[in-house]
């Protein structure tokens, strides 16, 4: 399409060096780690590192999840290629029905403490929907973790 006026040609020159944004899932699946790995204190380290890096209190955490989860276009896969679903109340379920979220507070408050140990296992269904936040978030470019994954 030509610009027929100068309004239309200034506007054609602005967009045209546009690059469109790249889709969240055009690096491939997001790979769900199995529960010894995800347990290790050292990527629970990085999952708390991740944590901090929201801008939100622990009540708004959730709503920032499912948005992220939920509004992911690629596929989410355990380490053994097998689908990972996420269902509408995954969140809810992980979090026990607790409207406080105040286990998020005490999660982040491992940023000042060194892990010693690994974490429990009534934990997983949490660290797990942590994991695939920071895993989207680092497909959109909008998280850039120290180490590699």
């Amino acid at each position: 399409m030509r610009p027929r006026t100068t309004w239309q040609y200034l506007v054609y020159s602005v967009y045209a060096d546009l690059k469109p944004q790249k889709p969240a899932n055009d690096d491939g699946p997001i790979y769900v780690p199995d529960d010894d790995d995800l347990r290790r204190p050292m990527m629970v380290r990085r999952l708390v590192d991740y944590l901090s890096s929201y801008e939100c209190g622990r009540r708004e955490m959730p709503d920032v999840w499912a948005i992220t989860i939920y509004g992911f276009g690629g596929r989410i896969l355990w380490a053994n290629e097998k689908p990972f679903y996420v269902s509408d109340t995954a969140i809810d379920d992980a979090f026990n029905d607790d409207g406080s979220f105040r286990w998020i507070s005490d999660f982040l408050k491992l940023k000042y403490r060194p892990i010693k140990q690994k974490a429990q296992r009534r934990i997983l269904p949490r660290l797990r929907l942590i994991y695939i936040c920071m895993k989207i978030d680092m497909c959109r470019g909008q998280y850039a973790s120290s180490s590699k994954p």
